[in-house]
């Protein structure tokens, strides 16, 4: 396997690059192997099994990020320690399974060495790794700490640390992120200084809070004071102000109280004056109505009288009335009896018409017409 992993790259007619389906590298890597292997084609896949399947004599490249990057990377998300391993194991298993169905034919790389152009990322590309290892922008890696949590856990986790160790045997060329203990011990100092500095901080702001509670506590026991003379002051102005209106009221109604009094006797004065103006009128009244029941008397008995010499009138002409009906009746009897003779007299004249005598002699009665009239 080693002999496999050290051999010299030859002419590639195509790439299949493989990365895994989050993989944040994936397009610095396929540009990098763009520029390595300008004159081959190229591929790229999230399943190896499919590359190989559908490329069957091209090599596949197969870029993943090391082990405790990608378990740091997923630690740095807030993922959990058991479920940062757990889900980057189930990720690599499948990959790596099928790395090693098709090994001869496979090169396994560090994502991020690939993409920033380490040298011996693929053993025969140094030169051109060199020479284009600049103007591929790459993420950042995780903290140093997540990276020294990521080796810890990857260590004490049997799955995890089997497929490391299979990653790493497999892997052509150096990792991309490593563990750095300066860099660790740096940080962790720094870590430790600025915890101190912001305990010195946090103590620096407690003592002014306590300092401002305690002016808030005097301020507010003058402001307490405040309000009880305030609240005494606004009683006492409230109890005058009510004695002010209750006084007004009085006032107010003492002299509504004379007011409807000289009204009322204003009203009198003048209701004692139309009482004696109605009772003028009422006198004149009487007077004028009782010679207008003399004058209505008379009247009275003289229309009785043109009443009687009306009804007298009335019976004579109910009488002349009667008369006239029953001439009307009988002339209308008459009429009757005229139009059933007219109308017998036009039905026999007609049945002589339609008769065959009168039809027979019509030549003749045309013929008299035509000679004319005998002379007498």
């Amino acid at each position: 396997m080693d002999e496999m992993r050290d051999a010299e790259p030859g002419p590639v007619p195509h790439l299949a690059l493989v990365t895994l389906a989050d993989e944040p590298i994936a397009l610095a890597v396929a540009k990098r192997l763009a520029a390595l292997f300008p004159d081959s084609g190229l591929s790229h896949y999230s399943d190896l099994r499919q590359a190989a399947k559908d490329h069957p004599g091209a090599r596949i490249v197969l870029a993943m990020t090391s082990p405790v990057e990608a378990v740091a990377r997923r630690l740095a998300s807030g993922a959990g320690a058991l479920d940062a391993l757990s889900d980057w194991v189930a990720e690599v298993s499948p990959h790596l399974a099928a790395a090693r169905q098709h090994r001869r034919r496979l090169w396994l790389i560090d994502a991020r060495a690939m993409a920033a152009g380490l040298p011996h990322a693929l053993s025969a590309a140094s030169s051109l790794a060199d020479a284009t290892g600049s103007g591929i922008a790459l993420p950042d890696p995780p903290e140093a700490m997540y990276l020294v949590l990521s080796d810890s856990l990857i260590a004490r986790h049997e799955p995890a640390m089997r497929l490391a160790a299979e990653f790493t045997s497999l892997c052509r060329g150096p990792l991309g992120v490593t563990v750095d203990l300066a860099k660790v011990a740096e940080a962790h100092g720094n870590e430790r200084a600025a915890r101190a500095e912001a305990t010195g901080l946090r103590a620096g702001q407690e003592a002014a809070l306590a300092e401002v509670l305690a002016d808030r506590d005097r301020q507010a026991a003058e402001i307490a004071l405040l309000r009880e003379s305030l609240l005494l002051q606004l009683t006492e102005a409230e109890a005058a102000a009510k004695t002010c209106a209750a006084l007004k009221a009085e006032a107010a109604t003492l002299g509504k109280a004379a007011a409807e009094r000289h009204f009322f006797k204003s009203e009198a004065e003048t209701l004692a004056r139309r009482l004696e103006d109605v009772e003028e009128s009422r006198l004149r009244r009487e007077t004028i109505l009782g010679a207008m029941l003399l004058a209505d008397q008379a009247a009275v008995a003289e229309l009785t009288s043109r009443a009687a010499e009306l009804a007298s009138r009335l019976s004579a002409s109910e009488l002349a009335n009667e008369a006239m009906g029953r001439r009307v009746a009988e002339l209308e009897a008459a009429q009757e009896a005229e139009r059933v003779k007219a109308e017998a007299l036009q039905a026999e004249l007609q049945h002589v018409f339609a008769s065959n005598s009168w039809k027979i002699t019509g030549p003749l009665r045309r013929a008299r017409n035509w000679i004319g009239p005998k002379a007498p």
